[in-house]
């Protein structure tokens, strides 16, 4: 369970990105944070793995406060894919996919391993892939390994932040669909941060709404859509309310 316990975030000059967030995301649930540009969502998922430090309250990853934890051993053992992916660019697909697992000290034929089966889960053939550096692929398969690197150490913890955005929309749907059917049943935690309600109500077991560091809303995909709790939720699901409602249902949501 990841627990926000009156979480705020503050910035120099009087910027206030987070306000007492009190949250609790248990085991295996996979979470949406949605909501504007400056919303807060961004800064709550990096309190996760410590790229962002809190202010004030603390966050904690099964009963145990981030802050007592050495950051980069805390990173490596959380899953993180972000827009654009962040590939290195002189190490080759496996190299990347293994670099955690590397760091963590395996060997060299594990680190392969790990890489075939990386490129494998993200139904890429290792053959033609694996040797391939980042400036050879094209964004959808940049992407791919984004997140098969973002799952190389078997992280019970996933963090993406606008992984899709720099997508088409054909590609993107196509690699929502595969990245669903990919952790379906995998009992992984899962945080993801989207602007777009659709992506949220898709993807997630549970959305929680930010506007100006406060959660707004919180429930089920159709529980958000069908009764929305304020204006601004209306506002966010705008005049595609009814097919999100349909759509919603047909989810699964």
């Amino acid at each position: 369970m990841i627990r926000f316990e009156k979480v705020a975030v503050r910035f120099p000059g009087g910027v206030t990105a987070l306000h007492d967030l009190t949250l609790e995301i248990p085991q295996g649930q996979f979470v949406t944070l949605v909501g504007a540009s400056g919303s807060g969502k961004t800064t709550a998922l990096r309190l996760i793995n410590r790229l962002q430090n809190a202010t004030e309250g603390r966050v904690l990853i099964e009963g145990k406060d981030v802050q007592d934890r050495d950051p980069i051993a805390l990173r490596r053992s959380i899953g993180y894919a972000i827009q654009g992916v962040g590939l290195i660019g002189h190490m080759t697909v496996a190299e990347n996919i293994a670099l955690v697992p590397q760091l963590s000290g395996a060997s060299p034929e594990e680190q392969r391993e790990i890489a075939k089966a990386g490129v494998e889960r993200m139904r890429m053939a290792p053959d033609n892939f694996l040797d391939r550096y980042p400036h050879e692929l094209s964004g959808g398969q940049r992407q791919r390994v984004g997140i098969a690197r973002a799952m190389a150490a078997d992280p019970d913890v996933i963090l993406l932040d606008e992984p899709f955005g720099a997508l088409d929309n054909v590609l993107r749907e196509e690699i929502q669909d595969e990245f669903k059917e990919l952790l379906g049943g995998a009992h992984k935690t899962i945080v993801l941060v989207t602007h777009d309600m659709h992506e949220a109500i898709y993807m997630g077991d549970r959305i929680i709404v930010m506007n100006e560091g406060r959660v707004v809303a919180e429930g089920t995909p159709e529980d958000v859509v069908r009764r929305p709790k304020n204006d601004f939720v209306k506002k966010l699901l705008g005049r595609r309310r009814k097919e999100l409602q349909r759509f919603a249902k047909d989810s699964g949501g």
